[in-house]
């Protein structure tokens, strides 16, 4: 993969957050003809990436929001949507008064939730519930069981239903979830169904990620209800770059160790990064490359054992794989400055 340094970054400061805007966006508009495949409406995951100039070029293309803070609530009240979604375990009864008021639809999490909002006055009816699926979401959402109580029922909660269970590995992963969602809901007169996100590693190849959106729209059919889905990784993660200084250099044996001077427990501490590289750099003789951040903890570390060229103290290197919970998470281990955002600059 060839990449030039963008001309923004021309002496200046490190580190830097270079987000390829034309390529997000091109991105963007793929997932919305995906979309139009199963007749979904899409949704950005807000966890993922709250950069407001970024989100608000989305909203504008039709998509909604997923909101789980106040803080991320705020953001979409200023920019408005047109479809608007809310659900998190810390939901209050303040932040449901506002999601309501907004026109959105909060998916609550627990019984005790649902029984808070009505403790304080507020009228759920019309909202909706989360549904957990097996496995290591299970902790989030009711179960079927709590699904068809009298609480429920009673506020029509059980006609809008979300499920997410993490991310689909492949489409038997898919067609398990799948079958989970029609059993479980059937018999609840669904009438919107959201799905939640976990489409990064299908889009791996788009012809998979297609036959799965091919599948839910013959799921929504035969529930007969309408389909929402979130975008989170799948729709930033690729999109964004790290630009970082090296600061040392330790050789032996083939291969280097690099300190740069940004920490990876500070900024994308959830993603795997690499290296980008050069055409050019492909003709050098290459060392096993790790990359560790400038704290004071060994397990510190943005790439481990990629080949890379020889590179010494000075150097600007690109890492991949920031466009996803790496600006929404940014970190403060040892009071270290944030990187500098660079959004409208092609990496």
């Amino acid at each position: 993969m060839a990449y030039d340094l963008p001309l923004c970054l021309t002496g200046t400061e490190t580190p830097t957050l270079v987000y390829d805007l034309p390529k997000l966006l091109r991105n963007a508009e793929r997932l919305l003809r995906l979309c139009s495949v199963s007749g979904a409406t899409p949704l950005i995951s807000l966890k993922a990436n709250r950069n407001v100039k970024i989100v608000n070029r989305l909203f504008t293309m039709g998509y909604g929001a997923d909101v789980a803070s106040p803080h991320e609530l705020s953001l979409v009240r200023r920019c408005g949507v047109q479809h608007l979604s809310a659900t998190s375990p810390g939901l209050t009864p303040h932040m449901f008064g506002q999601v309501d008021a907004a026109g959105g639809c909060v998916y609550f999490d627990s019984l005790d939730q649902i029984n808070e909002v009505v403790d304080a006055g507020f009228d759920p009816t019309g909202h909706g519930i989360r549904i957990a699926v097996p496995g290591r979401y299970s902790r989030f959402g009711v179960s079927p069981v709590e699904a068809r109580t009298s609480v429920v029922v009673e506020y029509g909660l059980h006609r809008r239903l979300h499920f997410h269970g993490g991310e689909y590995k492949n489409l038997q992963d898919v067609d398990r979830r799948a079958d989970y969602v029609k059993g479980t809901s059937s018999d609840l007169g669904c009438k919107e169904l959201n799905l939640g996100g976990g489409y990064a590693v299908l889009s791996n190849e788009w012809r998979v990620l297609r036959s799965a959106f091919e599948r839910f729209r013959v799921l929504t059919e035969s529930l007969e209800c309408a389909l929402f889905v979130e975008f989170g990784r799948v729709l930033f993660a690729r999109y964004a770059s790290l630009a970082v200084r090296v600061l040392s250099v330790k050789t032996a044996a083939g291969a280097q160790v690099v300190v740069v001077d940004a920490s990876a427990w500070n900024v994308g501490p959830w993603d795997t990064h690499r290296l980008r590289v050069k055409d050019a750099e492909t003709s050098e003789e290459a060392l096993l490359t790790t990359v560790m951040g400038n704290t004071c903890f060994e397990r510190d570390v943005f790439v481990f054992d990629q080949p890379f060229r020889r590179l010494v103290p000075g150097d600007v290197v690109l890492l991949s794989g920031f466009g996803a919970y790496a600006e929404s998470l940014l970190g403060q281990l040892h009071g270290l400055a944030p990187p500098h955002i660079v959004t409208e600059w092609r990496v």
